[in-house]
């Protein structure tokens, strides 16, 4: 379904629902970027039909999913989707899908309009509630938290739209763009950084205001809207020092760590780092597309501390436009609704590595969509994923947008830069090296993980999940890791921790990069103590969209995983690899186990597991990872290992390949 076709300059698609005759677009894009993100809103859009519904209590109206007053499937759910629908009408005018998209368009927004509080009392909706910010709202109210996201969506898209629909919808769309603009001029921004940023929150209350201000110039009260969203905008990232931040007179919050690292969710969070730029760029993409004057003005407060947070956020970019996760997720995995956020960075800033992982991104998303072939990009990998879908559509819609505002750029980009990073104030450790990722959270969530870089095929590209017990984890309430101390080498660097959990996993723990290998050796307290003495290894990524089996491979034996099979495999040696791409060698007698997930067991994707049980679980043991690399290479590994220090000292060796000698020990 809508297979590609070589050259981008006449993009020629399909109609999904009428006659089935070639539709020209109108302007094709000059980008294939830009044709990549109006496909995956095509393949979209029949699903999206799927939970379309009419609402006979309101004439003419309607809504995506399920309609209720609150929560991520109601009003932000339905006028994502209407904003995806409006980039179709105006991208393909001669489409004969054209008249129902624009009647879906107007039936949502009526909906949603209609049922806001600023609406009449008798609309409500389904669940018999009204949506939205009330006269009487103030800033400790949280009926209308997340309100001004919903509205900015419904009213863009009715912006987008403006001459093609009901006047009568139009006026009910402006009135709730203003009384939500309205309200946020009396709130000021919100403070916070620890655990629970701040930044979303302030990132998503700017767009209504700048689109309040863009799309109603003329209106007495334009001129507060547009003071409300230089005070968003500039309150969206902020960190102590604004000794030399231009816009520090307009600064009153804390929102990142000084380093520009965020916390959300209790744990270092890049999805919701990103949204704080999503946000700033949506606002301006809004104003620049409605009205150039306010946009310029709007501009200084758009880019505030948007480079510097991207710095954090750059240093995690993967082969395949996703990003890591070194403290965990628990939005879906590969949601990828990230992709305004390099739309942005990459057409408005020309940042090259946001333009060269966009190009990667957007070939993951039409993948993956492929591989459910209904054109969802979650999927059956979460349950009741509606709102997961409506947000990416949305997400599309606008990283479309941005590139035709830029006029379609073609830039290459470039991949980010090998980098070994310290984020004390965070607890995070970041190597990029030629072949691999490496991530160490040692603050408020203990994990560490390995990526594989280079990757050719989905299941190279996404092979680690990032499993919250992986290598040294899992750390709960009241647990502590601390850093004791860390050095850069020539080819990577050396930390040590020591992990006091109240589980019983006190040790200390020595983590030693070489570049493009990595070894841990975890060194047991007198009170060390672990469930069935298990060393959770790493979580592997076995479902349909990374190819629906791996390989397992140990000592003269081969074994194809088949997705969701359940199971345990116990391995007769000492190593592991999976698919010859990923492997695992450990140091001292125990066994190595697979365990393979029987369903989708975390939002978005199925993750089997590497397991290590040490014979001894009172000595000291060492694993080394070895990404991209081969079961001879990893069989290798593990048959050098020695151990080459007295027990009140321990340390091992063991030669990898190319030569190289690894000595990882207690002492350096």
């Amino acid at each position: 379904m809508f297979a590609r076709r070589p050259g981008l300059l006449i993009l020629i698609l399909t109609s999904i629902v009428g006659a089935q005759r070639p539709i020209a677009h109108a302007e094709p894009p000059k980008s294939e970027v830009a044709a990549d993100y109006l496909e995956a809103l095509l393949r979209f859009e029949p699903w999206a039909e799927s939970v379309w519904k009419d609402y006979p209590m309101i004439e003419g109206a309607g809504y995506f999913g399920d309609g209720a007053s609150d929560g991520n499937g109601g009003i932000r759910g339905s006028s994502g989707i209407a904003l995806a629908y409006a980039v179709l009408v105006r991208e393909f005018p001669g489409s004969p899908a054209r008249s129902r998209r624009l009647a879906r368009v107007e039936a949502a927004l009526r909906y949603a309009s209609q049922t806001h509080s600023s609406g009449p009392a008798d609309a409500v909706c389904v669940d018999g509630k009204k949506w939205g910010v009330h006269p009487g709202l103030d800033e400790h109210d949280a009926h209308g938290w997340q309100s001004p996201l919903w509205a900015g969506s419904m009213g863009f898209a009715a912006a987008l739209l403006e001459k093609e629909l009901s006047p009568r919808v139009i006026e009910s769309c402006k009135r709730v763009v203003a009384a939500e603009a309205d309200v946020l001029v009396k709130i000021p921004p919100a403070s916070g950084w620890k655990r629970d940023s701040k930044c979303e929150e302030n990132g998503w209350d700017s767009p209504i205001t700048m689109l309040a201000a863009s799309w109603m110039p003329n209106d007495p009260r334009a001129k507060e809207w547009l003071v409300a969203a230089k005070k968003y905008l500039a309150n969206t990232y902020t960190v102590p020092d604004t000794s030399n931040d231009p816009l520090k007179a307009w600064v009153t919050t804390q929102t990142l760590f000084p380093s520009f690292a965020l916390e959300n969710h209790g744990y270092y969070h890049p999805m919701y780092q990103v949204d704080g730029a999503n946000s700033m760029g949506e606002g301006y993409l809004m104003a620049a597309t409605l009205n150039p004057a306010v946009a310029k003005e709007l501009k200084p407060f758009a880019e505030h501390n948007v480079i510097p947070t991207w710095r954090v956020v750059e240093g995690t970019i993967l082969d395949s436009g996703d990003m890591a996760f070194p403290s965990g997720l628990d939005w879906s995995l590969h949601a990828f609704e990230h992709s305004n956020y390099y739309s942005y960075l990459g057409t408005h800033f020309k940042e090259p590595p946001a333009q060269w992982a966009e190009q990667r991104l957007v070939k993951a998303i039409l993948a993956r969509q492929a591989v459910n072939g209904d054109g969802r990009i979650i999927g059956d990998s979460l349950k009741d994923g509606f709102y997961h879908e409506a947000v990416d559509a949305r997400s599309f819609a606008l990283s479309y947008l941005h590139h035709r505002l830029h006029g379609f750029p073609n830039d290459p980009g470039a991949p980010p830069k090998e980098h070994i990073t310290r984020y004390d104030d965070i607890g995070l450790i970041v190597q990029r090296a030629k072949n691999a990722m490496f991530t160490i959270s040692y603050g408020t969530r203990t994990l560490s993980l390995v990526y594989p870089l280079n990757g050719k095929t989905l299941g190279q590209q996404f092979i680690t999940s990032p499993n919250n017990s992986s290598m040294i984890g899992r750390n709960r309430g009241g647990d502590k890791t601390t850093l004791k101390s860390f050095k850069k080498t020539p080819k990577g660097f050396r930390a040590e921790l020591a992990l006091n959990f109240a589980a019983g996993r006190k040790s200390t723990m020595i983590i030693q990069s070489v570049g493009d290998a990595i070894a841990y050796l975890e060194i047991p307290g007198e009170q060390y103590k672990v469930r069935n003495g298990d060393w959770y290894l790493m979580a592997i990524e076995n479902h349909p969209f990374t190819g629906g089996r791996r390989t397992i491979l140990s000592e003269g034996n081969a074994e194809t995983i088949k997705e969701r099979a359940g199971g345990s495999r116990t391995l007769s040696t000492l190593w592991v690899n999976i698919d010859n791409w990923l492997g695992f060698a450990a140091s001292s007698a125990g066994t190595m186990r697979y365990e393979v997930a029987k369903e989708y067991n975390r939002n978005g994707a199925a993750e089997d597991s590497v397991i290590y049980r040490p014979k001894d679980s009172k000595a000291p043991r060492a694993v080394v990872i070895l990404p991209g690399r081969n079961a001879a290479e990893t069989a290798a590994v593990q048959k050098s290992f020695k151990s080459v220090g007295p027990s009140e000292s321990p340390s091992f060796s063991a030669e990898l390949p190319g030569g190289q000698r690894l000595i990882i020990g207690a002492k350096e």
